[in-house]
């Protein structure tokens, strides 16, 4: 079953995970080196990846939000 997640920080040697309106702990040694907060994470048994497109989406989207704001 595959899962997916936004890593919302890093607490010790803890990720925070976000998966829908719920948070898990994960030993941060289990995700890939590159992997930063912001990071749209996928599950699947063993095997965490980054979801680079979907991050950079959301990254998009989130800019995109805060122009939003900003403007007059």
């Amino acid at each position: 079953m595959k899962l997916r997640g936004i890593i919302d920080r890093f607490e010790s040697e803890y990720a925070v995970i976000e998966v829908g309106e719920n948070t898990m702990d994960m030993k941060r040694a289990l995700l890939p080196v590159e992997a930063k907060p912001g990071d749209t994470i996928i599950i699947d048994g063993e095997t965490i990846a980054i979801d680079k497109q979907d991050t950079q989406k959301r990254k998009e989207r989130i800019e995109q939000l805060t122009n939003d704001l900003w403007e007059d």
